[in-house]
């Protein structure tokens, strides 16, 4: 996460809505959005002691 210049963070909910899909995940899963330029070559993010699971998607640009 050196590297990382900008990180936003919506609920599912938000994300479906603007995106116009019905995404589901488990309790343990993410949803990570890496712009077009981007990388992140892990399968999990720890945010404040929690190991979720990454489901990735290489986007264009985000749907908003």
């Amino acid at each position: 996460m050196d590297k990382v210049k900008f990180m936003t963070v919506i609920t599912l909910d938000d994300y479906n809505k603007v995106a116009k899909t019905n995404k589901t995940l488990k309790s343990d899963e993410i949803l990570l959005y890496v712009d077009k330029k981007g990388t992140y070559d892990y399968d999990q993010l720890n945010i404040n002691g929690d190991n979720l699971k990454s489901k990735k998607k290489k986007m264009s640009s985000f749907p908003w």
